[in-house]
């Protein structure tokens, strides 16, 4: 089952790089259009999707998946010390 879901993760990953690569040359174009026009409005159009489109590349290729396994684990952790300090205050309290 899992098997599956990862093809299928997969492919919708690789089906994406052509929709980055248009973001980008739709980006361009608007930057160029914008150059050319002399219109600021068309050329800030086109930096923001251009650079939207690199930074969608970017997020993309970063593995989050084991990024919030690891955060979850040191979120874990820091649980278990705070327990362990409430325990150890809680034992101090009984004792007077």
């Amino acid at each position: 089952m899992n098997e599956d879901k990862e093809k299928k993760n997969v492919s919708i990953s690789n089906r994406l790089s052509p929709l980055e690569s248009a973001l980008f040359g739709i980006g361009l174009a608007f930057l160029i259009l914008g150059i050319v026009t002399q219109d600021v409005v068309h050329m800030l159009s086109g930096v923001i999707i251009a650079g939207g489109s690199v930074a969608l590349h970017f997020v993309k290729k970063k593995d989050w998946k084991k990024y919030w396994e690891t955060h979850e684990v040191m979120l874990e952790r820091q649980r278990e010390r705070q327990r362990a300090e409430r325990e150890k205050k809680d034992a101090e309290r009984g004792k007077r």
